[in-house]
């Protein structure tokens, strides 16, 4: 039972700037944010509180409701060691969002955050410093529920040892087509997790039974995340209902080395952006996407600037469409692009039924794709394939060109197989397909006219 803890400090202000500064640069929690070097950032400026709630142990309650917190309001979380937090009726603005902020380490051991009747609702333990600290976790450790949440935002969290999902929504409102019946704008940014569950955001669209359409998740951002050391997890990121994902400069490493079930690592049904993304040593396909569009107008999967490396079994993307999420007047069918990746080591047990390409092509269901750009290399299972994709059922692509593969890294020209730069005498290097759109690469430095074909320019 939660046992709601209200302890209200009200100090000076510049004592207030001086214990913030103390606590967020001066403070450490009891273990390290994971190394995410390639995407590093500045922290933001340090967030002044209008009140600061909680005792430093315990049970914490923060109740919008209760305490009348307004939106535009900053919540100071005491720093500590807690054994739940719940955090109810918080409701801001589009423009005055409320934010809940740790400006010292809060640790939360055993427990987890319940997050209910939210909207227009941050909660941060800043970027870099990352004060939020949910560990040995026994069930799930965050958790979203109550009336349908908008504009919420997590980010500086870092998660470990967690025994069930990290985070879980499993939202059944009804999508009527109105942004009001959309989980709309997520965020979960600059966050870390190790040996976790997954990500579960619980969607459906489906008229194999009478016409289902719930869940719908719409603009999320799933970004400057690291994921490591998840042995079993099986689908580490999972959205059943999805319009315009964007999900990007995330770092995966040894994720499903205890599984051989045939994984997505990212499981996506609907449609979106996955870009600038690395995921290496692991089981499964890192992107499996299940793409469909709401409404009548075609939308896009866009897959590109992706680092994928040493699979144990499969290949890097899989794209595959299914007839019962095409609904007349509900429904239909996307178009897929797939370019500027770099794939190496795949399916390197070598199973006998899949092959370990760039990308796997099932039945889209009216929807076009095409590949191009794309840098293969060193792959162990090439049969009844070109190296770079592969046809599992009947869709084609209406456009193949400039994908190259390579025997070895070095006969493509790679520095290393950790940085996956290009040598300069790669003969990758300006070997791509110019697209207008293509303005950057992998580590977001400026695509050259051509450009050079795999994630990085």
């Amino acid at each position: 039972m939660h046992c709601p803890v209200h302890k209200t400090i009200i100090l000076p202000y510049t004592l207030k700037l001086f214990l913030v500064l103390i606590f967020l640069f001066g403070c450490k929690g009891n273990a390290t944010p994971l190394d995410n070097p390639i995407f590093e950032v500045d922290d933001q400026v340090p967030l002044i509180p209008t009140r600061t709630l909680g005792s430093g142990s315990g049970y914490l309650t923060i109740d919008g409701k209760a305490l009348s917190i307004k939106p535009g309001e900053i919540i100071a979380i005491t720093p500590g060691t807690y054994k739940d937090l719940l955090f109810t009726n918080l409701n801001g603005t589009a423009t005055q969002p409320v934010t809940l902020v740790a400006n010292g380490p809060v640790e939360v051991v055993g427990g987890g955050i319940t997050l209910e009747n939210v909207s227009n609702l941050t909660v941060t333990g800043y970027r870099k410093a990352k004060n939020i600290f949910l560990h040995d976790v026994t069930y799930r450790a965050i958790t979203i529920t109550g009336s349908l949440p908008q504009a919420l935002t997590l980010e500086g969290i870092r998660l470990k040892n967690v025994e069930d999902y990290a985070l879980f929504y499993d939202n059944t409102a009804t999508y009527n087509g109105t942004d009001a019946t959309a989980f709309l704008n997520f965020k979960l940014l600059h966050c870390d997790f190790e040996h976790t569950g997954g990500i579960q955001i619980n969607g459906n669209l489906n008229n194999s039974g009478g016409i289902v359409n719930n869940g719908f998740c719409k603009n999320p951002e799933i970004a400057y995340c690291t994921f490591k050391n998840c042995p079993t997890v099986e689908t580490l990121l999972y959205i059943g209902n999805v319009e315009g994902c964007d999900i990007h400069h995330n770092i995966l490493d040894d994720i499903n080395g205890g599984t051989d079930k045939h994984n997505g690592i990212f499981l996506l049904l609907g449609n979106g952006r996955v870009y600038n993304n690395k995921c290496t040593n692991h089981q499964g396909n890192f992107i499996r996407f299940w793409p469909f569009s709401q409404g009548s107008q075609p939308r896009e999967v866009l897959l590109y600037n992706n680092i994928v490396w040493n699979s144990r079994k499969y290949s890097a993307l899989e794209v595959q469409s299914f007839a019962h999420h095409i609904i007349p007047d509900v429904s239909t069918y996307c178009n897929t692009k797939v370019f500027n990746n770099t794939a190496g080591k795949m399916n390197t047990s070598k199973p006998t039924v899949f092959v370990g390409v760039v990308v796997d092509v099932y039945n889209l269901q009216g929807g076009d794709i095409q590949i191009f750009n794309n840098l293969s290399f060193q792959q162990s299972e090439t049969t009844a394939n070109d190296k770079i994709w592969s046809q599992q059922s009947v869709t084609k692509p209406s456009l193949i060109t400039n994908n190259r593969y390579f025997a070895s890294p070095a006969a493509a020209g790679l520095a290393d197989e950790v940085s996956f730069k290009l040598l300069a005498t790669s003969p990758a290097k300006k070997a791509g397909l110019y697209q207008s759109f293509l303005t950057d690469d992998f580590y977001n430095t400026a695509r050259a006219n051509p450009p050079s074909i795999g994630a990085v320019e």
